[in-house]
């Protein structure tokens, strides 16, 4: 699977860890004996590759969260292997990575290229399940299943009671880390905007769920990056966005198919209990919301913040609007090469312009920005096919001043 036939520009690589280099003693070995640092765990680097790209069947990928109100999930990847050499077979002593088999707990990395020879991560994690299928003629495949570094901190939890000092959201997600001893990915994660009160967490609390409810304090995103980096990204704000445009024609990312729906996620009150128990509510009066929304911030928020929370998630989810909410993006050479380049290394954090058109109606075009909240990847020798989910990351909207759609200056709609 060089090269993705619909799109030859492109070359692809799919390797797997099957060795780790430790069979030496050594001192101040990055991921295995680093002086004075925490960080324990396999460091990729310094495994032994196998790069099985000409056995791929198919490649896919999964990252991020079906709502915006959601925490996200670990990612996932599935990796089909045509096997008829019995390469990849744990019961196969003439396999060439035996006796290094089973392959459970190995790096598994999918990533491309274009015409430099920098390689990009799509995806980073480590396999979980390995199964096989086969028959009496000999056609074996076999199929991975890998997770990114989210699933490698969901098991882990707090060895002792712990208490962590009032801080700001992305200081607090970084105290939690710290207690992290099998994780050796990078971070990124923001300063926040809202302080966390001081909090006693009990031994065996899930550090994965810690960090989502600071997250969720903030009403930020804890997500594991294309290449495993652990980020945190703080609430986002009606900054001008950064990305490439979804469209219907060739001038940017070319769609080929998307889907909208009105009041996608909506309600009446929303709920955020504050550091006392108490539940600090804010509600809006509407034909065509209902239900409320309940955010589990573990008591993370004084009152005032907590209500402050509440607020702005009414402000974002208490009013109909009609949106996009996934686009179909076939990766192709007809995308210019530094688009492609964006589109390839969009990650959980990206903002996109979606560019609609219609030949009758008014308007007879709409463009609005939306934050990618899922990414699909589906990879073959013959295809490469990229789903994203999306919602609005903003109380209102990216601000368009003069939108047809919205009001334009100077015109009384009430006329």
């Amino acid at each position: 699977m060089a090269e993705v036939i619909s799109n030859p520009l492109t070359e692809y690589r799919v390797r797997i860890a099957f060795q780790a280099d430790y069979t030496e003693f050594h001192l101040d070995v990055p991921g295995f004996s680093e002086l004075d640092t925490a960080t324990l765990g396999p460091d990729p680097a310094v495994y032994t590759w196998a790069d099985v790209t000409a056995d791929v069947q198919q490649v896919t990928v999964r990252r991020g969260r079906a709502r915006t109100t959601d925490n996200t999930a670990a990612g996932t990847a599935t990796l089909t292997l045509l096997d008829l050499a019995r390469d990849y077979d744990t019961e196969n002593t003439s396999s060439p990575y035996y006796p290094d088999l089973p392959w459970i707990g190995s790096p598994l990395e999918v990533s491309y290229r274009r015409t430099s020879p920098t390689w990009h991560e799509i995806y980073v994690g480590t396999i979980d399940v390995v199964q096989w299928e086969s028959n009496p003629a000999g056609f074996n495949v076999a199929s991975f299943v890998a997770s990114d570094t989210l699933a490698q901190l969901a098991r882990q939890a707090l060895l002792t009671d712990t208490t962590f000092a009032a801080a700001p959201s992305g200081t607090r997600i970084n105290d939690i880390l710290d207690q992290a001893v099998e994780v050796s990915a990078a971070t990124s994660i923001d300063a926040g905007t809202v302080t966390l009160v001081e909090r006693t967490e009990s031994a065996g609390a899930n550090l994965l769920d810690l960090a989502n409810r600071a997250s969720m304090a903030e009403f930020g995103e804890f997500f594991a990056a294309n290449d495993g980096t652990l980020v945190f990204r703080q609430r986002y704000s009606n900054a001008n966005p950064e990305g490439y445009t979804l469209t219907a024609n060739t001038s940017g990312a070319q769609y080929s198919a998307l889907t909208i729906e009105y009041a996608n996620e909506l309600y009446t009150q929303v709920n955020v209990p504050d550091d006392t128990g108490a539940v600090q509510s804010a509600r809006v009066d509407s034909l065509t919301a209902s239900g409320s929304l309940d955010v589990d911030t573990g008591g993370l928020l004084a009152a005032s913040d907590a209500l402050n929370l509440a607020e702005y998630l009414i402000d974002a989810f208490g009013q109909a609007v009609t949106a996009v909410t996934t686009v179909e993006v076939p990766v192709v050479t007809a995308i210019s090469a530094a688009t492609q380049d964006l589109l390839l290394q969009t990650d959980l954090d990206t903002v996109v312009e979606v560019e609609r058109t219609w030949t009758t109606g008014t308007p007879s075009s709409l463009s609005e920005w939306y934050g990618v909240e899922s990414i699909e990847h589906r990879i073959s020798p013959e295809r490469h096919t990229m789903i994203l989910g999306l919602g609005s990351k903003t109380s209102a909207g990216w601000l368009e001043l003069d939108s047809a759609a919205y009001g334009t200056l100077d015109t009384n709609k009430l006329a």
